[in-house]
């Protein structure tokens, strides 16, 4: 068994769809997948088709991290392997879209009260 997605250290984002693909010569009609990092198993994401494809939502739950791998295993256990490691990053937190005409206008008004401040000086 080789799994083919991942490159070393390529790093993927929680809440985002990561596709795990791999080849085998096992008949086996289901493979077990688990998220590890070491020797523990930080997540033990289930049983499915070995049709060489599972995507899988990183839940929000997992911790960002450094030196994660899956590891896949025939549920027949006549092929197993590790991935090559990769990161975990946190979900970049986005501004409220209500929060964005908020942002202008202090940006507006920041400008119009310099602004006026510069044409006083100017006047003097």
């Amino acid at each position: 068994m080789n799994i083919t997605s991942l490159a070393n250290n390529s790093s993927f984002t929680l809440s985002r769809t990561m596709n795990i693909t791999w080849e085998t010569d096992s008949t086996c009609y289901k493979v077990n997948i688990k998220l590890m990092k070491g020797d523990i198993t930080i997540m033990d994401i289930g049983s499915v088709r070995n049709k060489g494809l599972f995507s899988w939502d990183i839940p929000s739950s997992i911790r960002p991290g450094i030196d994660y791998y899956f590891f896949i295993n025939a549920t027949d256990n006549s092929a197993s392997s590790n991935s090559q490691t990769f990161t975990i990053k946190p979900k970049l937190k986005q501004i409220s879209s209500y929060n964005i005409p908020l942002f202008l206008i202090s940006i507006i008004l920041t400008v119009a009260v310099i602004s006026k401040k510069k044409l006083q000086v100017k006047k003097r």
